[in-house]
């Protein structure tokens, strides 16, 4: 960390950030890193925008992709958050070093958002659904989109909507998960239209054959539903095939967070090895020099 003499003659804080903090797509220190299937870790939002122009390869390997899928990466996303609490910038907000928190650019407000969703016929646009998992993940817009009266009906129409494809159903699944939680925190009750066999279904499929982000989201939409009344509960466990989706994603999760637990451990053992090996280059001449014989 350092300062440097600014425009108004002021000095400005600069500090440097870990260049793997940084999204190869926008070179701004990533909120929300998620991997690709070639390794990569990008920022959500640009990583969305670049599928969503119609690429199909990674953009630093240019590899083309089997799978568009992506995974959040929780260790390097902690990583951040570490090093943001303890850093200079989390303490001197300055806008001239700090990167500024990103916000979503969107055309219109989520009553306009909804408005279109229920207006777009048989076939709702997907960048239209994607707008609106966009607002629903930014906790500085979802009780926004939380308060319109018709935000669930909307997403739920669209989820077990006859012919729907999945990316539009997990689209609706990742955006209806946020609302719902939104409204339960702030006293609503869970609409009962939602317990219903259509809604399982759909959500079932979501667990099936969804990335792990929509399967995630699909099995706490099933928890908020199972958990307004008995019905809905005795719904869900007599659905063939939920409880055993929701066991393969639990296992996947406690999978994938030891393996997680086992990295960060192998990090920071090579870490400390890195460290000594320093620290034993930094002695050694001097014990060279103990131990060499005098010359007569």
């Amino acid at each position: 960390m350092r300062r440097r003499k600014g425009k108004g003659g002021e000095g400005e804080l600069e500090v440097k950030v870990p260049s793997f903090f940084r999204c190869p797509i926008s070179l701004d220190v990533m909120r929300s890193p998620v991997s690709l299937c070639t390794g990569v870790t990008y920022d959500r939002s640009s990583i969305q925008a670049w599928l969503d122009t119609g690429h199909n390869t990674c953009p630093a390997t240019m590899q083309v992709l089997p799978t568009t899928d992506f995974v959040p990466n929780h260790t390097l996303h902690r990583l951040i958050q570490l090093w943001s609490s303890q850093s200079p910038l989390h303490h001197h907000q300055n806008r001239h070093c700090l990167p500024q928190p990103h916000k979503p650019t969107l055309p219109c407000s989520p009553r306009d958002l909804l408005t279109r969703l229920q207006s777009s016929g048989d076939q709702p646009p997907l960048l239209l659904l994607r707008k609106l998992v966009e607002v629903a993940e930014d906790a500085a817009r979802v009780r926004e989109l939380a308060e319109e009266a018709g935000c669930v009906p909307a997403l739920h129409g669209i989820l077990v909507r006859e012919g729907l494809g999945l990316e539009e159903m997990e689209a609706a699944v990742r955006a209806l998960y946020p609302v719902l939680l939104c409204r339960r925190e702030g006293g609503a009750e869970v609409d009962g239209s939602l317990a219903g066999s259509g809604t399982i279904s759909s959500l079932l499929e979501v667990l099936r054959r969804g990335c792990l982000e929509s399967r995630t989201a699909a099995a706490r939409v099933l928890e908020v539903i199972a958990s307004s009344g008995a019905e809905p509960k005795i719904l869900i466990a007599e659905t063939d095939g939920v409880l055993a989706e929701v066991l393969r994603l639990v296992s996947s999760d406690e999978e994938r967070e030891e393996e997680e637990e086992e990295e960060a451990s192998s990090d920071a053992c090579w870490s400390q090895k890195a460290s000594a090996g320093d620290e034993s280059e930094r002695r050694e001449p001097d014990s060279d020099r103990s131990s060499s014989p005098a010359v007569v």
